[in-house]
C-alpha cells in the first residue's frame, strides 16, 4: 500500500475539521516504516475537549483513558 493511501485511511477516522490542521499523519520517530496520527501540542487540549464534548453529546462517557 502506498503512503498516500495509508494517510487517507488513517484520516478517515478524523473529522474533516481536524484532518490536516490539528491532526497530521507523520512518520513514527522510532520506526520510519510506520506512520502515526499526531495531534499538534498547541491544539491538543482544545481538540481533546471538543472531541470529549462530542462524545458526551452522543450520550457516551468520555474518560482520560480512551
Amino acid at each position: 500500500m502506498q503512503l498516500n493511501a495509508i494517510v487517507l485511511q488513517v484520516l478517515e477516522d478524523v473529522s474533516e475539521e481536524h484532518a490536516r490542521k490539528t491532526v497530521t499523519v507523520e512518520a513514527f520517530p522510532h520506526d520510519t516504516s510506520l506512520v502515526a496520527a499526531a495531534i499538534h501540542p498547541c491544539k491538543h487540549a482544545v481538540t481533546m475537549k471538543k472531541l470529549g464534548s462530542m462524545l458526551e453529546q452522543g450520550g457516551k462517557t468520555f474518560t482520560v483513558d480512551q
